[in-house]
């Protein structure tokens, strides 16, 4: 629900336009469906009306799949991950790229660390239940084009190239 609110509060002009032309498709195939209905064709009005439904949420979904990609694409790069040496902690520095079309005012970069297996189902499971998961807020201007430096700690995990793997994913707004 905080991702959705998250989201909300931070659409643009792209978004507004995107959602427009999903509404106006829906009531498009909406009002061909009842015209349809009226004249008797039962079976393709069925069709017009389900799809009609369905458009709505697959279409929001795809808006922001696509204004995520196009607009707001930010490339991560891992520099260093080494253990500390007297401690059960991991530090991993990385460097967010903002190579979107507008700037950013806020990030979200979610860090995590799950174990290796060469099977396909236990690296899938894996990846579901991560040893390790972090979350770090970026709330500053990052301009078109620059790039920040990003260090995370990870206390209670020591990282092991041959037997870990790590994922990161950004948000940014």
């Amino acid at each position: 629900m905080e991702a959705i609110k998250l989201y909300l509060h931070h659409l643009n002009i792209y978004d507004y336009i995107g959602f427009a032309f999903v509404g106006i498709v829906f009531f498009l195939l909406f009002l061909i469906g009842i015209i349809l209905l009226f004249k008797k064709r039962f079976s393709i009005s069925f069709l017009t009306l389900f799809l009609s439904f369905m458009i709505v949420p697959i279409g929001f979904l795809g808006v922001k799949y696509i204004t995520d990609k196009s607009l707001r694409k930010a490339k991560i790069d891992v520099t260093k991950i080494k253990p500390l040496n007297f401690s059960r902690s991991t530090l991993m520095e990385a460097k967010l790229k903002n190579r979107s079309k507008i700037n950013y005012n806020e990030c979200f970069i979610t860090i995590k660390i799950y174990k290796k297996s060469d099977s396909k189902v236990k690296s899938f499971l894996y990846k579901l239940k991560p040893l390790a998961k972090k979350t770090i807020s970026i709330k500053r201007d990052i301009p078109r084009g620059k790039t920040v430096e990003i260090k995370s700690i990870f206390d209670g995990v020591v990282f092991n190239e041959k037997a870990e793997d790590y994922k990161l994913d950004s948000l940014c707004y």
